[in-house]
Order: structure tokens, then sequence, then C-alpha cells
């Protein structure tokens, strides 16, 4: 298990949470990074997590992302028994913005075409006015070639192959900076790259 605790959390508290959880060999901690609902920064801390868990954690079959508000509602061992019987199965809702039923707000292909510089939470107005600025100029970003934009629940398990091959990706650079200006990108990056490397998706 990989951990991230958002830098804005209490350092006093963190520092029990280490100490409570110090006697568990499987057990780690990432970099903390502050946390923006929307922003690429809950992507980035992803990202950092699980590269620490792949590095430290070779035998692992799977990479389960929960938040810490999840709590499990069967028993690890039916987890590991359901999920050694599709190996190479990635677990990840994926479906394109025609296909989606949940987004509001008309901001559906335009997440991936317009520019999100400022926080929807923190800036509203801003926001609104950058938006309607970009459409009144006619304002379009380029997609990078070769992936498809989907979108999906941020919550997911993938196979260890799968999650490897999207992190090594050699233009892995620039999907970052393009997600990077994507609006609510931890809703986007891994259930967009995902159809360029898996074999198998349950997309539910």
């Amino acid at each position: 298990m990989v951990i991230h605790v958002d830098a804005r959390a209490n350092d006093e508290d963190y520092a029990d949470m280490q100490a409570e959880l110090a006697q568990f060999s499987n057990i780690r901690f990432t970099e903390r990074r502050a946390c923006d609902w929307g922003k690429f920064s809950i992507v980035a801390a992803t990202i950092d997590a699980a590269e620490t868990l792949l590095r430290d954690f070779s035998d692992v079959s799977h990479v389960f992302l929960a938040s810490g508000s999840c709590l499990p509602l069967r028993p690890v061992a039916e987890l590991e028994d359901y999920l050694s019987r599709y190996p190479a199965t990635d677990f990840i809702e994926s479906v394109t913005t025609e296909e989606v039923t949940w987004t509001v707000g008309g901001l559906d292909l335009e997440r991936f075409t317009l520019r999100f510089p400022f926080s929807w939470k923190k800036r509203r107005r801003v926001f609104d006015a950058y938006v309607r600025l970009q459409r009144r100029l006619g304002y379009s970003r380029r997609i990078p070639k070769g992936i498809e934009p989907h979108l999906g629940s941020q919550w997911w398990c993938l196979t260890k192959a799968t999650l490897a091959s999207i992190l090594s990706d050699p233009k892995r650079p620039e999907y970052d900076r393009y997600f990077s200006k994507v609006w609510i990108p931890d809703e986007a990056y891994f259930q967009t790259l995902v159809r360029k490397h898996a074999v198998t998706i349950e997309s539910r």
C-alpha cells in the first residue's frame, strides 16, 4: 500500500500516522502534494504513488486506487481471488464524451479542447468568464495524436502491465502537459490513456 496525504493536512497528524504504520513493511508514503479539486495535482499525486508502488512491490498483479473515504465491502482475499481470474483485465470506467451521461454544465468535449488554468471551486467567476472568452474567440486546443478523450470515475483497478505502460509511455511528458490544462483530469487521464495500453477493459 502506498499512501498520499495532502500537503495541507496537519503535520503532526501526518507524523502520528507515519509512526503508527511504521511497523508494517508493506506500507509506503509518497511525496505530499497540495491537491485541488478539478486540477492536475490529483493526477500527479496518483502518479507519484503508482511509481512508488511499482518500484517497491514488484510482485503485484493489479493496482487498486481508492480514496481515504473508501471502505472495502468484501474481504481482501475475495478480491484477490476475483482478480486472479482476470489477470489481463483492467477495471476502469472509460467512455467517450458521446457515451457519458453524467457531465454537467455543457463541459463534455470542451473539457479537452479549452484551457482551464483557474480553479472552479475557488475562482468560479474567473473560471466561467475565461470559458466564455475562449468560446467567443473560437479557441480550441489540439488533442495529442494517438489518443481519444475518455471519461470515467476517478477510482479504478488496473493491471500492473497496463499501469507500467502508461507511466513509461515515451509520450507521457506531452500527455502530462496536455492533461494539466484539462478540466477534472482525474476523471480523464487514466481513463483516456488506458485505451492506448490495455488488453481488456471492463468499463462500468
